[in-house]
């Protein structure tokens, strides 16, 4: 398997303004000098803005390149756009290329035989999923026999939702990657108050350390941060701290979510706007929708309480897609974070 390592993460699509090149320049270069070569990038990261980026850093020779991809049932359009890719970031081949997000309908043996295509012609090392459940992991293996790796959202808090993923993994040889991973941190677990020198999200990269086979992808523009985090991911966490009986599923009646929140900044007001996808994004939640039927969720939906209800805290593609599919339901499941 893949040696457990940081990966330097360069989605930085929920700060765009606060992005500076510069500063990622610094932490790509101390990253190297720490034995960190591994960076995770997309074909839709600022607008393919962020590879052009990377291909213009001094050491990027150095880099191993993990580089997530727009997934299409079109054989010619898929060889089209890595060559593209390839030319965006300036290099010869990637370490890891994986299809961002499914979609619907999703022509498996196809995607089998591209990943095979892109191996034998020498423009990736090695072929990888990301956001996929584990049975459409399972689907995709019946057509492609080579080693996998699976990127997916990680964290304490959704620990329990991936078990049964994490575990096929193991027994089958799959190198993980976990994005999000300090996300939803569970404020009132007592673990915070008996590790008070180190912050949620180096608390976080202790825990995931103690993880087998796990890969954190990490994302700071400071170098102290980054410092502090590959101190922490040294020191994995020794004690079996009970983390996971923590998260609370509730089952809220849909008028009482009165906030949503958005990461691409935009937000649908209801079943119409969503339908329409009137902000064009992508998966749109028709999409997304025909993914939960043939395959369910991905993730769980998380809520927060406010004053007169909930907020949904974030997948509002994603939750919309699941009301699109489900009209007439009246409450919906979810994990209350405190």
């Amino acid at each position: 398997m893949m040696k457990k390592r940081l990966i330097i993460g360069s989605g930085f699509e929920e700060n765009k303004s606060k992005f500076d090149k510069n500063k990622f320049y610094r932490i790509l270069n101390l990253s190297l000098d720490q034995n960190i070569n591994y960076c995770d990038t997309a074909d839709t990261y600022l607008k393919g803005n962020t590879q052009k980026i990377i291909s213009k850093f001094s050491k990027k020779k150095k880099l191993k390149i993990i580089n997530k991809f727009n997934l299409l049932n079109n054989f010619e359009t898929l060889k089209l756009n890595l060559d593209k890719s390839l030319i965006r970031l300036g290099v010869d081949n990637l370490s890891i290329y994986m299809p961002h997000w499914p979609i619907q309908n999703l022509d498996y043996k196809l995607l089998a035989d591209f990943a095979e295509y892109a191996i034998e012609k020498k423009k990736i090392k090695s072929f990888g999923l990301s956001n996929f459940n584990l049975k459409m992991i399972k689907n995709f293996q019946k057509y492609y026999k080579k080693k996998i790796s699976v990127q997916f959202e990680l964290n304490i808090r959704n620990y329990n939702f991936n078990k049964s993923l994490i575990k096929y993994c193991e027994n089958n040889n799959i190198d993980m990657i976990g994005y999000g991973i300090s996300r939803n941190f569970p404020l009132d677990l007592k673990i915070f108050s008996q590790l008070n020198d180190y912050n949620t999200y180096e608390i976080s990269l202790k825990w995931i350390s103690s993880l087998n086979h796990v890969s954190p992808i990490i994302k700071s523009q400071k170098i102290k941060n980054l410092l502090n985090n590959i101190k922490s991911f040294k020191q994995p966490l020794k004690k079996n701290y009970e983390f996971y009986e923590k998260s609370k599923i509730i089952n809220i009646r849909i008028e009482k979510i009165n906030q949503i929140n958005s990461g691409s900044g935009v937000v649908y007001k209801n079943l119409s706007e969503a339908k329409k996808n009137k902000y064009n994004l992508k998966p749109g939640p028709l999409e997304i929708a025909q993914e939960i039927k043939e395959n369910g969720l991905l993730k769980p939906f998380f809520f927060k309480q406010n004053k007169n209800g909930y907020i949904l805290l974030s997948g509002q593609a994603r939750y919309w897609a699941y009301r699109l599919l489900n009209k007439n339901i009246k409450r919906i499941k979810g994990i209350l974070i405190k």
